[in-house]
């Protein structure tokens, strides 16, 4: 098994970043694209009132899961990434990790089981609730976080398509009915967390451990600062979602978790292109020296623009269209959450490209922290007037408010140190496909046309259209693209 991992590693290859950062897009295509090919299935054999009560949930779990990870998938991947061809020191941390991870999952546990116990208003959601909780465990034992930091981007796609592949096959197969939300709810802990028992074997045959309580304390001081970032972003990633369940109930939790899911999809999409490049460019700073840092990443932020300006466009020009086809008639009330969520992607996956590929390198965790927090606090502050007032429309108001403050302060903080360098041409030239796509999607709207026929009309002009406004103008990030795809 391990030779079979090592010999399609990418570790040593030439293009190694680029490599690394195509796998992960694949992965995050995949895990992210076959929850979109059901999810239209889902929503409407499970309505909009069980779909609520699933994804409502599921946010209170994912509370528990982001408090058992404590930060170290982040954490692992930066610092990881600088010993890892120490095989000493490496067992050590991997070591480390793993049993900090242990204490965090049996105390997430303690906490979920009093939290049970005690809420009465949860009664209705126990048994599903104690399904899902599952994805607590497999999650932060399940040490993805490990293959990460020796960039073994073959083996986690490879294991993703065949893990979603069954998944697909088992939702075809046991959820027909708006009665089969628990059939569901275990089909979704097997896509999350079907592969941890493998993780698990594979870091057993490979790392030889060495628990001791007394070589924690070296890491309590940065895991609790890249905790106290995740908490931060899930806090307005995630909290919108628990609020408005709390606050508004199923049915309006079933139709923001539409909005919501396009969102995420998109988002995890873009962040594929620069979470893979965090241990690279940690690399580089030590072993490459700043300058070499620098090219990779104004090539990557730029890179990024490409993609990342026309995808919010394209959202936002066909936000109706999009709920139409995820969700169903039943959902339509969500396609203005989806276009406010779509121009709030711009600010999102602009500070996430901060934080992978500057921030974090340079070991500056604490801006993101404090950007994250205050946004944080702005988020649930400003979600007690916006849901009782604007509901779901409200609560994606407030993760646009939210991104763009993250987006701001790190912006300031990175402009300081004259790192990057954002072409003005490839802006400008972006700006003008990406107009080109409201345009089009707006002179397609005016066609008496059938639904299929006009959203694909809509997709395959809007792509025709940018592609060609970019190499007409010369864009040298498309042709560094097309170049490396030959």
């Amino acid at each position: 098994m391990n030779r079979y991992l090592n010999l399609f590693s990418s570790k040593g290859n030439k293009d190694k970043l680029k490599i690394n950062a195509g796998l992960n897009v694949i992965k995050k295509t995949i895990l992210l694209v076959f929850p979109l090919i059901t999810f239209p299935y889902i929503s409407r054999v499970l309505g909009v009132e069980n779909l609520g009560k699933f994804n409502y949930a599921y946010s209170l779990i994912s509370w528990f899961v982001l408090f058992a990870s404590l930060g170290i998938p982040i954490y692992s991947a930066s610092y990881g990434a600088r010993i890892r061809d120490d095989k000493e020191r490496s067992d050590r941390f991997v070591s480390d990790l793993i049993l900090i991870s242990l204490i965090t999952t049996v105390i997430a546990y303690i906490v979920f089981a009093i939290m049970l116990a005690v809420s009465v208003d949860l009664r209705e959601y126990n048994s599903l609730l104690l399904i899902l909780s599952v994805i607590i465990a497999g999650t932060t034992l399940g040490l993805d976080w490990y293959f990460v930091i020796y960039e073994e981007y073959f083996y986690i796609t490879v294991r993703v398509i065949i893990i979603q592949l069954v998944s697909l096959a088992l939702i075809f197969g046991f959820v027909h009915n708006s009665s089969d939300l628990f059939e569901y709810a275990w089909v979704y802990v097997f896509s999350q967390v079907g592969a941890s028992a493998i993780n698990i074997y594979i870091v057993c045959r490979r790392v030889k451990f060495g628990f001791e309580f007394s070589s924690l304390k070296k890491h309590v001081k940065p895991i609790l600062t890249t905790f106290a970032l995740c908490m931060s972003s899930q806090i307005y990633i995630n909290a919108d979602m628990t609020m408005v369940g709390a606050m508004q109930g199923d049915y309006y939790t079933g139709l923001y978790s539409v909005s919501n899911k396009v969102y995420r999809v998109l988002k995890s999409l873009m962040a594929a292109l620069y979470e893979a490049a965090l241990p690279n460019l940690s690399n580089a700073i030590t072993s490459e020296g700043m300058d070499s840092f620098k090219v990779k990443i104004n090539e990557l932020l730029n890179t990024i623009i490409v993609f990342l300006i026309p995808a919010v466009c394209g959202v936002i020009a066909t936000s109706s269209d999009i709920i139409y086809v995820v969700g169903g008639s039943e959902y339509m009330e969500a396609s203005t959450s989806l276009a406010i969520l779509g121009f709030s992607l711009l600010f999102a996956v602009l500070s996430g490209a901060f934080m992978y590929a500057v921030l974090l390198p340079m070991k500056l965790e604490k801006v993101t922290m404090q950007s994250m927090t205050v946004s944080a606090v702005i988020n649930i502050a400003l979600n007690f007037y916006f849901i009782p007032r604007y509901n779901i429309n409200g609560a994606a108001i407030t993760t646009a408010i939210s991104e763009g403050i993250v987006f701001i302060w790190q912006c300031i903080y990175v402009s300081r140190y004259k790192i990057l360098e954002v072409e003005l041409s490839n802006v400008l030239q972006v700006a003008l496909g990406s107009g080109c796509i409201f345009l089009c999607c707006g002179l397609v709207s005016t066609c008496d046309l059938p639904f299929i026929v006009s959203l694909l009309l809509k997709i395959i002009v809007s792509v025709v259209v940018y592609a060609l406004v970019l190499i007409v103008t010369k864009n040298k990030y498309l042709r560094n693209i097309f170049k490396k795809a030959r």
